[in-house]
């Protein structure tokens, strides 16, 4: 039986480009999507093994925040989009 998909998932996972590592808050500014529908997507994703995550490095000497959450997708994440583009006979 084929994976079932969302079309928030599909947008937060598609949002993706090779080596780039984005925060849930740009997720949310580039999909239009709520922050709840975004970080529980990104968890769920990362568990299944499709992104990858790490804190940002923050100096905080320089600038005392609390670190990003960092995302980057891997290779069973672009071979789940592949999937999807095929089976919607989309490029």
């Amino acid at each position: 039986m084929a994976e079932a998909w969302s079309m928030e998932g599909l947008a937060i996972l598609g949002s993706f480009r090779s080596g780039q590592e984005i925060h849930g808050y740009g997720i949310c500014r580039a999909t239009g999507l709520p922050i709840g529908t975004v970080y529980s997507a990104l968890h769920r994703f990362e568990e299944r093994g499709l992104l990858h995550s790490r804190a940002e490095l923050v100096d905080q000497t320089v600038a005392p925040r609390v670190p990003k959450v960092l995302y980057q997708i891997t290779d069973a994440g672009f071979d789940a989009i592949r999937k999807i583009r095929m089976a919607l006979g989309s490029s």
